[in-house]
């Protein structure tokens, strides 16, 4: 899965994990899920950067299942990342 995060607060983040939710035609929500993010990236302060997530074999036949994407955890993206 694809998409775009738009940072418009004051302060960048690092992007570390996305929630992605699946809902039906009436907005019941059929599934989430928190894929992790491989590599984390820096969003500037009223930015915007493209994402990519993979969800593994998750598969809904349904064609009129839709999704939202929104940042599930991020810090600060001004500070430097600690060596694991």
């Amino acid at each position: 899965m694809t998409g775009i995060v738009t940072n418009q607060g004051e302060y960048a983040w690092r992007i570390q994990e996305f929630e992605v939710r699946f809902l039906d035609e009436r907005g019941n929500l059929l599934d989430v899920r928190n894929p992790d993010v491989k590599d984390t990236f820096v969003v500037q302060s009223h930015r915007e950067n493209a994402f990519r997530v993979e969800l593994g074999g998750l598969a809904f036949t349904n064609n009129n299942v839709t999704h939202q994407v929104r940042v599930q955890i991020a810090t600060d993206g001004d500070r430097q990342l600690k060596p694991d």
